[in-house]
């Protein structure tokens, strides 16, 4: 049975991410397989989780700044945070802020984005790399099979290593 909800706690704070509907998940999924990811290596892997050459669309660019905050808002519409009231979406219907500190606070703010994608995908990207015969115990695997390293990350020229 697919868990369908899981508490966690963030900075002392407690959350409650809940799965979206497939149908709803699905339709994230792509936008980020499409828009997000650089997915041309996972090509022959996700022939059986996509349409056809959907990740090869004439003109494929990476995100505006605007869509990848609409993509952020739209993973984490169903987070709610435990609050005296009870539970609290922490994102409305329209993209605002409902809970105390959240869109202030970058580091909360990742930290709950990347939990909800991964309660939301960890299934479907198991076993997508388990496909490509990596395992999520492998970090190492992911990175050579996407042919990056640390060492090859390019610096933007207003990056400085000095304190």
């Amino acid at each position: 049975m697919v868990e369908r909800t899981k508490l966690i706690t963030v900075e002392g704070r407690t959350f409650q991410l809940q799965k979206m509907p497939a149908a709803k998940a699905y339709a994230i999924l792509v936008e980020l397989l499409t828009k997000a990811l650089p997915v041309d290596f996972l090509q022959s892997a996700m022939q059986d989780f996509l349409p056809a050459k959907l990740a090869q669309l004439p003109g494929k660019t990476a995100m505006s700044m605007e869509e990848m905050e609409l993509l952020q808002l739209k993973l984490l519409a169903s987070v709610k945070e435990q609050l005296p009231g009870g539970l609290t979406p922490i994102i409305d219907s329209q993209g605002n802020f409902q809970v105390e500190n959240l869109e202030d606070d970058m580091l909360l703010f990742g930290t709950l984005l990347l939990k909800a994608v991964e309660f939301q995908y960890a299934d479907f990207f198991t076993a997508l790399l388990s496909r490509l015969g990596i395992s999520m115990d492998d970090p190492e695997a992911v990175l050579q099979k996407l042919e990056v390293t640390l060492s090859e990350q390019p610096m933007s020229a207003n990056t400085s290593l000095a304190p």
